[in-house]
């Protein structure tokens, strides 16, 4: 996932620390891709009636097996009942039928008629792999992608994408172009990679569609052209895809490759919003709060804030941590404002840290601690935020947490200026110092 980017005005406040204001934008597409998991009975006998079918399943009749696993997966002709789907694969699964081991391992995978177990997901799943099942070897590298149930290894993810690659799985195809994206597993190659999504995206996956949408939108193997990745996000949003849909936000927004709409940007933010993508639920936030395509609604936004930042995504927890700090929309509640710059500061985000270091600072929401705030600010300036090191500068300038080090106050001071800190700047004219 790309790193979410800061923007903001620096103000000052009376302690002489800098802070961000309300993060309001986030740039580039979103890259990730959904791995699809399907699969459908192949089993081809007369459509007898149940009892007739449990009789021939007892028997050991595979055929009868799967039908009723499916029958019973589904609801067609009985209840639903995904616990007596399960049994039934896993009998045929035991009688070595690779499309019963594929299902079960699906079961296993998504937790649906059995306790979610990514470790007995792999079994099955490797059990159908080496028996040249195309959805079983490209589930099996998703595991392995993602360190469910084994530890994480691109190279043997790969291997397994390419298995299922050579039968034209149009998942792996996509998997694969991803991996050549990215570099993992293998050395990046754009080239590889345009070639497997086009393949993938000639039989209609939408997965594909919203990357060809990616490389044309950010010129990546290709020359750029907006105009060629709003018609593939167009294609993939249409079918429902939420990242597709966000990206084509992204792209009303901004008015890249169509003409700027904010209301259109609204509408597919909402599509996939709905959809559980928190990237666009942050969005909304930003909308309900700004007032923008939409009437102003605080609380609307503090909704579209906490349910993203339950969720983990950073932005989300920044904006909703400084509405507590400040009271926007919100009573003031600094230990709320503590408890999300903090959750975003552990996930590496520099504003937060930065924030978090301010709250310790002047003690508000926790009691006050200038080694703690040191510490923050310290992570925050490691990532060039210039406003971290001009507050490093003030704590070094004042023998805060630190000796007092007149030297080393300066040169943060510089540090922060040459990256157009506006109170370093000033803080250097005040002590006669050049920039």
């Amino acid at each position: 996932m790309r790193k979410l980017l800061l923007v903001g005005i620096v103000l000052f406040i009376g302690v002489s620390l800098s802070f961000a204001q309300m993060r309001i934008e986030t740039s580039g597409y979103y890259e990730e891709v959904s791995i699809s998991t399907e699969g459908q009975s192949s089993a081809h006998m007369p459509e007898d009636d149940i009892d007739t079918l449990l009789k021939r399943a007892d028997a050991n009749d595979i055929d009868a097996q799967l039908l009723l696993a499916h029958k019973y997966g589904k609801g067609i002709d009985v209840e639903r009942n995904p616990l007596e789907s399960v049994k039934w694969f896993q009998k045929a699964a035991l009688l070595k039928n690779v499309e019963a081991q594929f299902q079960l391992a699906l079961a296993y995978d998504s937790g649906d008629g059995v306790r979610q177990d990514y470790e007995e997901a792999k079994k099955w799943y490797t059990s159908a792999a080496k028996q040249k099942d195309a959805q079983a070897q490209n589930n099996l590298g998703c595991l392995y992608l993602d360190g469910r149930g084994v530890k994480q290894n691109y190279k043997t993810a790969k291997k397994w994408f390419e298995g299922a690659a050579k039968k034209n799985n149009s998942n792996a195809l996509v998997n694969l172009g991803a991996l050549y994206v990215k570099g993992h597993g293998t050395k990046p190659d754009y080239n590889k990679a345009l070639r497997y999504f086009e393949a993938s995206a000639s039989q209609n996956n939408i997965d594909a569609f919203n990357w060809l949408g990616v490389m044309y939108s950010g010129g990546i193997g290709v020359a750029q052209d907006a105009a060629r990745a709003f018609g593939y996000f167009e294609t993939a949003a249409a079918k429902g895809h939420p990242i597709a849909q966000y990206n084509l936000g992204v792209m009303y927004k901004n008015g890249a490759g169509v003409e700027q709409n904010l209301e259109k940007a609204f509408e597919y933010f909402t599509l996939s919003a709905q959809q559980g993508y928190t990237p666009a639920l942050f969005y909304l936030g930003v909308a309900y709060q700004a007032g923008v395509a939409v009437e102003q609604n605080s609380m609307r936004a503090i909704e579209c804030y906490e349910t993203a930042a339950h969720e983990g995504n950073v932005d989300a927890q920044y904006n909703l941590a400084h509405m507590y700090e400040f009271g926007l929309g919100v009573d003031m509640d600094y230990v709320k404002a503590v408890q999300w710059y903090e959750a975003a500061a552990k996930q590496g985000d520099a504003g937060s840290q930065m924030s978090l270091g301010k709250l310790y600072y002047t003690g508000q929401g926790v009691a006050q601690d200038y080694k703690t705030a040191y510490q923050w600010f310290e992570k925050a300036a490691a990532q060039n935020l210039a406003e971290a090191k001009y507050n490093l500068g003030m704590m070094n300038l004042k023998g805060q947490s630190v000796k007092e080090n007149y030297t080393k106050a300066v040169l943060y001071f510089k540090d922060a200026a040459a990256g157009g800190n506006e109170d370093a700047i000033a803080a250097l004219k005040t002590l006669g110092e050049s920039l």
